[in-house]
């Protein structure tokens, strides 16, 4: 089969088959969620049985179709798979990875700002040029002089929150 078919390609109409199903549902339910033609549903079907991706299963009398532990391989590898076969698109369109991973490194700068503000409330004085540094510094980041007490030198005292 080829990998192109009417504007969708292949691929991500089995990822979308694939994601319908992991709940078990009935063969209409996967034709109106992953939007296919009743044809297209059945060719579909047949080929995600026939690679055992999703299993075919009788309950209370309806048959239901349902993502097996292959098809959930299939889910997790599914933007590895697409990188390797169309890799101009991973520039123009950022996968369900890249973009979660972008989320995660948001989240870790949001909790890096509110440490740093937290600790910035804690912050002494240099007394060279008077710039707020963190108390574990050793040498001041801005003038670049020690922050340990001099003989004949008056120390910043510490803010209190």
């Amino acid at each position: 089969m080829a990998l192109e078919k009417r504007g969708r390609d292949r691929l991500s109409i089995i990822n979308r088959a694939l994601e319908v199903t992991k709940e078990g549902v009935l063969k209409t339910q996967i034709m109106y969620r992953a939007n296919l033609s009743y044809a297209q549903l059945n060719e579909y079907l047949s080929f995600l049985l026939e690679t055992k991706l999703i299993d075919r299963v009788e309950r209370n009398g309806e048959v239901l179709y349902i993502t097996n532990k292959k098809g959930l391989r299939y889910l997790k590898n599914y933007d590895k798979i697409r990188d390797l076969l169309v890799p101009s698109q991973e520039e123009s369109y950022p996968t369900e990875r890249t973009l979660k991973t972008i989320q995660l490194n948001i989240n870790n700068l949001r909790r890096a700002i509110g440490k740093l503000e937290t600790s910035l409330a804690f912050a002494d004085k240099c007394s060279f040029c008077g710039e707020d540094v963190f108390p574990d510094f050793k040498f001041c980041p801005y003038c670049g002089e020690s922050l340990f007490p001099k003989k004949n030198v008056q120390v910043a005292e510490r803010k209190h929150p």
